[in-house]
């Protein structure tokens, strides 16, 4: 998923920090051999793998005013989530069902997250 692919979805930069990277990384599903193949590429994980209302520093603001969302410190991604474009890339460690997605979706448009 890209931001080109979804331009209304907020995306955060996966840390540089190996330690902090990978414990990122793992908890957004990626397996273990992916994970090396990518510590040193350029990475980002979108919204859907957080609690936005917890995890913003300025929730309201970027809410309200459409600032620029910054993340608290020492948060982590806290929500596995399957691939949106419909096919999960070999390297994610869980396959959900479209209609779960569609639920899911509709029920995150309906309490504004």
């Amino acid at each position: 998923m890209t931001k080109e692919e979804n331009p209304s979805l907020l995306f955060f930069s996966v840390p540089r920090n190996p330690n902090e990277r990978r414990k990122w990384l793992l908890q957004i599903g990626m397996l273990e051999n992916a994970i090396e193949a990518n510590m040193n590429n350029v990475l980002a994980v979108c919204e859907l793998h957080f609690d936005l209302a917890k995890d913003l520093l300025n929730y309201d603001d970027v809410i309200s005013m459409g600032r620029t969302a910054m993340l608290k410190e020492n948060v982590m991604p806290s929500r596995n989530v399957p691939v949106i474009s419909g096919h999960n890339p070999a390297h994610y460690t869980h396959e959900f069902p479209r209609q779960r997605l569609v639920h899911d979706a509709r029920r995150a448009a309906s309490t504004g997250r």
